[in-house]
């Protein structure tokens, strides 16, 4: 059985993970458009904590009674000090991530091209403009060199990393074309079920036996 990112559910229950639950994350990009092919990235260097001294963009987790696009705005306030004006947070897909070590993880994917503010450097992270052909992807996880030069080419993606122990990838399987906005829904790629965000935030052992495998 295949779900619809093209990973086989056997191979995916193969891996001893902690939990087939997932964190639910947003992760946006701030980009400038300087010409009209040519555009500039906003990306932050984490100081401390997971992820110390790898560029990423800016993004977190869903809190409770939040849909994904107020989380994936409030985030990038918070990380970086921009705000995106009405319209601007553009959806560009989503992406799963499978670990033996680690709770997996599933991250909804914005480009944020029309915001208000100045990038701001704080005691976690530095920020700092770059171009698009000149991201640092040796200093990024190991899975942004894959799909993030199709976001910052305006292309959609959908994609599912299979982890070994640490940030080795297994095997991937990615997708580029046309996505559906998700509204409230989350994506379990081992079910290959949709589910409401209100969901899984839920403490309800009824609800969260919605995850667990058929």
């Amino acid at each position: 059985m295949d779900n619809r990112f093209g990973v086989k559910v056997d191979d995916v229950q193969k891996i001893s993970r902690k939990s087939i639950i997932p964190k639910i994350f947003t992760l946006t990009f701030p980009v400038k458009i300087t010409s009209v092919d040519s555009i500039m990235v906003l990306l932050g260097m984490k100081k401390r904590g997971f992820g110390v001294g790898k560029y990423n963009g800016f993004g977190g987790k869903i809190e409770p009674g939040e849909d994904i696009l107020k989380a994936a705005i409030r985030e990038m306030k918070e990380e970086c000090g921009l705000v995106g004006r009405p319209g601007s947070m553009k959806f560009m897909g989503v992406l799963s991530f499978l670990s033996p070590i680690d709770t997996d993880a599933t991250v909804y994917v914005f480009v944020c091209d029309d915001f208000e503010g100045e990038p701001t450097v704080t005691d976690e992270m530095d920020v700092k403009w770059v171009h698009e052909d000149d991201v640092p992807y040796d200093m990024m996880w190991p899975d942004d060199i894959h799909w993030l030069p199709y976001v910052l080419k305006g292309k959609e993606i959908a994609g599912v990393f299979v982890f070994r122990d640490g940030d080795e990838i297994d095997h991937l399987s990615l997708s580029i074309g046309r996505m559906q906005f998700p509204e409230n829904k989350i994506h379990n790629p081992v079910t290959g079920k949709d589910y409401e965000v209100e969901d899984r935030l839920s403490d309800d052992p009824d609800i969260k036996s919605l995850w667990e495998e058929p």
